[in-house]
């Protein structure tokens, strides 16, 4: 059975929280750290939640849940097919606050007004014939389809596909509901998981207040399959951070499949003279429509080029295939090919049409990936083709760069560590410094060039994309201010970005970023007014500071 933790009632919870004590204070130091502005801002968090609970709900014995946001310093887009990852916690952060009901209902409230209430029945679908089969199943079909339809608020469809999702694997048993407050400081749609960070904190409070033995790795998956109820089809990166968190860590990964890698995991203490700053852009990513449509495009792009890749390769080697599952098989494969990564990259189509993957590669269970990706987007946004090789670069030589980033900050050879974001970064662009578009040439010249050159594969960009106008010019910016190191975070296209400097730098790339936010050009680039200052100086460029993975707080043992 997991840890138990004892309720204390919500009127007890907001007295304590509001007269930090010493014993408090040692009570989240191993979550928080021994800042005492991250921790003071944490318990302002708690504080809100449960006086909000206890407006809403009255005087009720609760217990308190929260799941962090998370960054990733190298291995963008690479998650769902078996890239390296090198993943930390971020400090901001969703919180719950819950009692239990017998009778299986479920009422969230937000304490951000934009978010009305959402009400449901745990118990509702148990008679639904799709509810019955798998999730996968049950996320694409017509009841799924009129829930989602249903929501009358953005965070309705996270909380049903979180709730619903413990429901569908615990069938056969009764399961409590609850009565809960969610508050965030995470900000939305700024590429730091809160979707993510919602989905695991409900899906916790559900199974602890439940008793429900789950692992990390199943919380991980269970959280990735309420968002994909969403439509996002995400992979397990974002859930793996918040989950496997600790303090001032990061974390090195690879996951293959479901498999999440925990057993060849490396970290790394964050280093004391590096600093790592997470600036926000404010603009939104949000995984719907258009963005959803370009989001899901690249990751079905992923999935057929390394299906082209695996043909090729066989062709190669003849009688002596070289399996190729995952971008992290790709160092095992490298000094078997001759011509080296180049070469058999020229194998690779730039682009090709859907009719030609299907009648020239033959490419197994195209049509049911086809479906599984672009199923809920209408017939006439469909792609009819698909980018292979820039895309297929880009995913081998950031998995590479990932491998690498860990080892270079251990070394503190920081120059190198950066060259690898940098690099990252270049095979995301949209715009060059210079403000003129950025044009990706995976072209057979260019292969020939960098083979000639001998261009290491980690320090070639490749040709994914997903960055934005804005996104482009903070990381120039902050290069140009100082930092050694600039790149986008998560899946891009808006949110943030993360800059790594030397703590003697920060002033001036600090302010070089705060400047450019409430600027003129900030509207030219983004379509929509600067900022107010206020905002800029409160929260757009935090220092990173890594706490404990998602969790349950216990208080009602001070």
């Amino acid at each position: 059975m997991p840890d138990v933790c004892a309720p204390i009632t919500a009127s007890a919870l907001a007295r304590m929280l509001s007269h930090p004590s010493p014993d408090l204070l040692a009570t989240l130091a191993p979550i928080y750290g021994a800042n005492p502005a991250i921790t003071a801002a944490r318990i302002r968090l708690l504080l809100e939640a449960a006086e909000a609970f206890h407006a809403a709900f009255g005087d009720q014995p609760v217990r308190l849940f929260r799941a962090p946001g998370r960054i990733n310093l190298r291995g963008m887009h690479v998650d769902t097919h078996g890239g390296y990852l090198n993943l930390m916690t971020h400090q901001r952060e969703v919180v719950l606050i819950a009692a239990t009901t017998d009778d299986g209902r479920c009422h969230f409230l937000n304490t951000d007004p934009q978010h009305s209430p959402v009400t449901l029945d745990l118990f509702a679908l148990d008679d639904r014939p799709d509810f019955a089969g798998t999730w996968a199943r049950f996320i694409e079909s017509e009841e799924a389809r009129v829930l989602r339809a249903s929501a009358t608020t953005d965070w309705a469809p996270y909380v049903q596909g979180a709730a619903y999702r413990v429901r569908h694997g615990e069938k056969d048993r009764h399961l409590r509901g609850l009565r809960a407050v969610v508050a965030s400081d995470l900000p939305e749609g700024s590429a730091l998981s809160s979707s993510a960070a919602l989905c695991s904190v409900i899906q916790l409070a559900l199974a602890r207040c439940n008793g429900l033995d789950y692992s990390c790795e199943a919380h991980i998956r269970l959280a990735r399959d309420g968002e994909w109820f969403t439509g996002a089809r995400t992979g397990l990166a974002d859930q793996s951070a918040m989950w496997l968190g600790a303090a001032d860590t990061l974390q090195q990964l690879a996951i293959r499949g479901d498999d999440i890698g925990t057993a060849t995991m490396r970290t790394l203490t964050w280093p004391e003279d590096l600093s790592l700053l997470v600036v926000q852009s404010f603009t939104q990513r949000s995984l719907s429509g258009a963005q959803l449509l370009d989001y899901t495009s690249n990751r079905f792009a992923y999935s057929m080029a390394m299906a082209v890749m695996q043909i090729a390769l066989q062709r190669i080697s003849g009688d002596a295939p070289l399996p190729f599952h995952y971008l992290s098989d790709w160092p095992a494969i490298a000094p078997c090919l001759e011509g080296g990564v180049y070469e058999l990259l020229r194998e690779i189509p730039v682009e090709a049409s859907l009719d030609s993957l299907r009648n020239d590669y033959s490419i197994p269970g195209i049509d049911e990936a086809y479906q599984r990706y672009f199923g809920q987007a209408p017939q006439e946004l469909r792609p009819r083709s698909v980018p292979l090789r820039g895309p297929l670069l880009f995913g081998l030589a950031e998995s590479e760069r990932a491998r690498a980033f860990l080892g270079r900050l251990a070394e503190r050879n920081y120059d190198r560590a950066a060259a690898l974001m940098n690099a990252g970064h270049d095979g995301d662009r949209v715009r060059m410094p210079d403000g003129t578009p950025c044009v990706h040439d995976v072209s057979d010249a260019a292969l020939r060039a960098w083979s000639r050159a001998s261009q290491p594969l980690a320090l070639c960009p490749g040709a994914y994309g997903a960055s934005s106008p804005i996104l482009d010019a903070l990381v120039d910016t902050a290069r140009a201010a100082g930092a050694i190191g600039a790149s986008l975070t998560g899946a891009g296209i808006a949110g943030s970005i993360l800059v790594l400097c030397a703590r003697d730098t920060v002033p001036a790339v600090r302010n070089a970023l705060a400047v450019l936010l409430l600027s003129p050009r900030y509207e030219a680039l983004t379509g929509h007014a600067p900022p107010e200052p206020d905002a800029v100086q409160a929260d757009a460029i935090l220092e990173n500071c890594a706490t404990s993975g998602a969790g349950e707080i216990d208080f009602a043992r001070l």
